[in-house]
């Protein structure tokens, strides 16, 4: 089963990769379109190949284009889309790194289901969540705002906090 996430790990590289690179090359922004290119051929190497030291710095890398995509007024849903491919390479990268070391196949297979699950889960609530305030416009006193991010945020922790105390199947 981990060649699950190795396959998810490059779709996600070549997707990220993909949206900010040809989103700088539809705005003419031909350099960082080019750069795009070079440093996600470079994380699909060092990754296909099992080099890959510092997937921080490739992941540094997709931020910063996805700022730079959004101080140039590219689309930001497109944006948003891309960060979340960089989000979920970085965290397969280095949960690939972790998996890899683990010889109980049994044991394998569970972590990367789980772990699988849980990523997908995250990155549906972030995309959800950063899509909210693009389709919805309101004006709220900024104190009534920090209460409902302070809520949110205590939810989202409870949630994770049971969700990391549940009973795990043992396959």
């Amino acid at each position: 089963m981990m060649l699950l996430t190795n396959r998810l790990l490059f779709a996600c590289i070549a997707a990220a990769t993909a949206i900010f690179s040809v989103a700088f090359l539809v705005s003419q922004t031909y350099v960082l379109a080019l750069l795009g290119v070079v440093i996600g051929a470079l994380w699909l190497y060092q990754a296909r190949n099992n080099t890959l030291t510092s997937p921080a710095f490739y992941f540094l890398a997709f931020v910063l284009f996805a700022v730079a995509g959004c101080l140039q007024n590219l689309s930001t849903p497109l944006m948003l889309v891309g960060m979340t491919a960089n989000l979920a390479a970085w965290d397969l990268s280095r949960f690939y790194a972790r998996l890899h070391a683990e010889t109980d196949i049994g044991l394998k297979t569970v972590l990367e289901k789980n772990h699988l699950q849980k990523l997908g889960f995250a990155l549906a609530v972030g995309v959800v969540l950063g899509l909210i305030p693009l389709l919805i416009s309101l004006s709220i006193n900024f104190i009534v705002l920090m209460g409902i991010v302070l809520v949110a945020m205590l939810i989202m922790r409870r949630s994770m906090h049971s969700f990391r105390s549940a009973p795990h199947d043992e396959a």
